[in-house]
């Protein structure tokens, strides 16, 4: 394997492991909508193979580099690259997923995988779940 491909490779493989996990997790595959005009601010997950994004992603610096820079300064803002995230849009929820991953790749090789879902998939026992099943 290239070093400079690892990252690749993975992102590669969390595709295909997405794909078959996907197929028996209809709740992950949605996106959110409103219930009804009547129900103003109700969202109901609406499944639709279209919930969850895979992000890759390149850094400039070595994971030797970024680890040393986070225990020099702790910043919780470079960490935060590493994960994806969009708010939900109060004006068309449909367009906002409900999964995101993403896969940062390090200059030496060396990749980060970052996971972020909505509100509504935090139950720890559904994340437990998924993961066996990956």
């Amino acid at each position: 394997m290239v070093e400079e491909d690892s990252g690749w490779i993975v992102a590669g493989w969390i595709k295909e492991s997405l794909g078959r996990v996907l197929a028996n997790q209809l709740i992950l595959r949605g996106w959110l909508r409103g219930t009804s005009s009547e129900d103003i601010g109700e969202l109901e997950i609406m499944s639709n193979d279209s919930g969850v994004r895979l992000i890759e992603a390149k850094t400039p610096i070595t994971l030797s580099q970024f680890l040393d820079h986070q225990s020099k300064e702790a910043s919780e803002e470079s960490e935060a690259q590493l994960v994806f995230w969009n708010d939900v849009d109060d004006q068309n929820p449909q367009f906002s997923p409900l999964f995101y991953l993403q896969v940062t790749n390090f200059e030496c090789g060396g990749y980060s995988i970052g996971i972020s879902c909505n509100l509504l998939l935090a139950d720890i026992l559904f994340k437990e779940n998924f993961f066996q099943k990956t």
